[in-house]
């Protein structure tokens, strides 16, 4: 029988704040080791068969504003309430989008957050990534079908590759595993389907 966690797991406010620190920390460990992972591949193989088409694509990619990708409603419906954005901590060369509960009446409700980190055109560390995540939290990723090209969820983290790109989204929220998929999963295919949308939208303006 599969068992759930949770995600503050008891303990005062200074410990999930201090939970949350270390987790940002060692996903930023982990985005620079699957960075360096892509790059040593890159020179070993030798290989650069980017047309000039595809590389103005991935530079226009890499201006999407991920707040536009998820936005303030999705996460006020997550969480239940209204927050605002965060600024981002510098942990990560993602493209950051976070949102934190604006008012907190209880001290389960404090640190409260949605945040999604967007690596554009890093598509093909999406495998080195879960791997290296799996060994730093050790933990085992759960597939998850349904939204995107591929996605699992691990730990706290629910990551998806789609197209060149992939995304994690993070609930820093009170819930069970169960809870937590399904509303990552929501959050995910909401920002597939923004996506896309923008995607065209830049496709017909170069036209």
């Amino acid at each position: 029988m599969q068992t759930t966690h949770e995600v503050w797991p008891g303990g005062t406010n200074g410990a999930r704040a201090q939970r949350m620190i270390l987790q940002s920390t060692l996903i930023a460990a982990l985005l620079f080791l699957t960075a360096c992972a892509g790059a040593s591949q890159a020179i070993k193989t030798n290989t650069n068969t980017t047309s000039p088409a595809d590389a103005k694509k991935n530079l226009a990619k890499g201006v999407v504003d991920p707040c536009s990708l998820l936005t303030k409603e999705d996460a006020e419906a997550v969480l239940g309430t209204a927050v605002k954005q965060g600024k981002s901590q510098g942990l990560s060369t993602a493209a950051t989008c976070q949102y934190l509960r604006e008012k907190a009446e209880t001290m389960a409700q404090a640190g409260e957050s949605v945040t999604l980190q967007f690596h554009f055109g890093s598509g093909s560390s999406f495998d080195s990534y879960v791997k290296n995540a799996e060994a730093a939290f050790k933990t085992k990723a759960q597939t998850v079908t349904g939204v995107g090209d591929q996605a699992v969820f691990n730990g706290d983290q629910f990551i998806v590759r789609y197209k060149d790109d992939f995304f994690i989204i993070l609930i820093g929220k009170k819930m069970n595993d169960a809870e937590r998929i399904a509303a990552a999963k929501a959050l995910a295919q909401r920002v597939i389907d923004r996506y896309d949308a923008d995607e065209i939208s830049q496709s017909a303006q170069a036209s």
